[in-house]
């Protein structure tokens, strides 16, 4: 009974003893207190609010089956099934968030506090607002007027006041505006492959104006990206000619069906892997591949030709 006695109390003083460090920050988690200190910390956010990009590459595939289009079968890929179909219920969701946008936000309001390049700073400032623009415009596309939130506070009745949709465009092209020179024509780190550019930020100015009838604007933005020097057609040096369109098509001339060859096998090398980056490409959204190396992208997974199960 005595050595009972012992092994309780020796339990009970561990007990004690450990309590002393209850009040240590969790480590799987992130404070105020410790972060917004280096400018790794600044780093680390910014990715954070680039996942968007590659989230929105995924949704945005389906714009054009919300009408007739195109035509999207599996209600589990899309909410654009149940949209063309008028299957719309109260509860479904089309993706009404601004977790970005607060993500956003609070970037915005805490970079300044970091003791960090300020070129740098100033570079991570503008790729975060032009996100937060992007997605600003995406839900516009699908919602019209929305709440203009620009601060990352608790939210109440007036902040939460929907701006008509001219107000949200406005918003998104003067973003666009104030930023445009702030961001270089490209990148020559590996590191910063995906980010953005001057040019993605003329290229989305020139969908959003083309979106909202400034045909003019549109064209301008489009010939500043067209002219930069940077950016051009992907052309490959071979020519696939192993599937035989001859019987489909009605050629002209020689020529005619020289230009349909290569058209083809150009649309196709352009998305082989080792033709990424190539001068065609103005931002893409990038994707680490999942430890089975299949679900990372799922474009990739998902629409491939029926016949291999796409």
């Amino acid at each position: 009974m005595e050595k009972i006695k012992i092994i309780l109390l020796s339990v009970s003083l561990a007990v004690v003893n450990g309590s002393c460090n209850l009040d240590r920050f969790p480590e799987d988690k992130i404070s105020e207190e410790t972060f917004w200190k280096t400018e790794k910390d600044a780093t680390l956010a910014l990715n954070g609010i680039y996942a968007y990009l590659s989230g929105a590459a995924y949704e945005n595939m389906y714009n054009d089956s919300y009408t007739d289009n195109s035509y999207a079968q599996y209600p589990w890929e899309t909410k654009a099934v149940a949209a063309s179909t008028g299957d719309i219920l109260p509860f479904t969701d089309f993706g009404y968030d601004f977790t970005t946008i607060r993500r956003v936000n609070t970037f915005l309001e805490n970079i300044d506090q970091i003791p960090m390049d300020k070129n740098l700073a100033k570079r991570y400032i503008a790729e975060a607002r032009f996100i937060r623009a992007f997605n600003y415009f995406d839900l516009s596309q699908y919602f019209g007027a929305l709440p203009l939130v620009q601060k990352s506070g608790k939210l109440d009745e007036t902040s939460l006041t929907p701006v008509s949709e001219a107000e949200i465009d406005n918003f998104v092209t003067s973003e666009l505006n104030a930023i445009e020179n702030e961001l270089p024509a490209f990148y020559t780190s590996g590191q910063d492959k995906g980010r953005i550019t001057k040019g993605a930020v003329l290229a989305f100015k020139a969908r959003v104006y083309l979106y909202t009838g400034k045909y003019k604007e549109a064209y301008e933005a489009a010939q500043s990206v067209m002219n930069s020097g940077i950016y051009g057609l992907f052309n490959t040096a071979s020519v696939d000619t192993s599937t035989d369109y001859d019987s489909f098509v009605t050629f002209t001339s020689a020529t005619d069906k020289d230009n349909f060859y290569k058209g083809l096998s150009n649309y196709q090398a352009l998305f082989w892997a080792k033709n990424e980056g190539s001068t065609e490409s103005i931002l893409e959204a990038q994707y680490v591949p999942d430890s089975k190396g299949i679900y990372s992208n799922y474009m990739t997974l998902l629409l491939l030709p029926n016949e291999e199960s796409g």
